[in-house]
């Protein structure tokens, strides 16, 4: 036999499950996806480095469908003292706007005319000798939709340890 407080929960559980059924449950409301999750932007690279090396790091940008990018900026900026030493991509299309062979500091890669997405690029930074310990790099992507205001994703941090 069955307890009278469990006769009594299964009732009510039957009574709000049939109320339920016959009223439909909540739809969730209708919001638009935002901005700030329209582009994503993703680094790879070695986890490691040796000093006086270079250290290839590869960057992918997606974009969600129904977002039209009209510009689009990716900013990095690298451990001091490491230097930007050139860029290549699979898909050709380069940014239009790139650091110079040599920079240090926060480098700016931008397209004028986005590139076809998703899209991806490799660019490469010499080490100098007396790097060590663990170096970080940390960037982001800036983007324009149509007519629109700049909008920013969030930052995306990675790191590597000397050998």
């Amino acid at each position: 036999m069955i307890p009278p407080k469990n006769v009594l929960n299964c009732v009510l559980l039957t009574l709000i499950w049939t109320a339920l059924l016959l009223t439909g449950c909540p739809a969730e409301p209708d919001v638009p996806p935002t901005l700030s999750d329209a582009v994503v932007l993703t680094r790879s690279h070695l986890v490691s480095y040796t000093p006086g090396s270079t250290l290839e790091v590869t960057l992918t940008i997606e974009v969600r469908e129904d977002v039209d990018i009209s510009a689009i900026a990716l900013v990095e900026t690298p451990p001091p003292g490491w230097v930007y030493t050139g860029a290549t991509s699979p898909q050709g299309g380069l940014p239009a706007l790139r650091p110079q062979t040599g920079t240090e500091g926060e480098m700016n890669f931008v397209w004028i005319q986005p590139p076809n997405f998703p899209y991806t690029f490799t660019y490469s930074l010499g080490i100098p000798l007396n790097a060590s310990g663990t170096a970080t790099i940390q960037g982001h992507a800036e983007f324009r939709q149509g007519d629109g205001g700049a909008e920013t994703t969030n930052t995306l941090t990675s790191s590597a340890q000397e050998l």
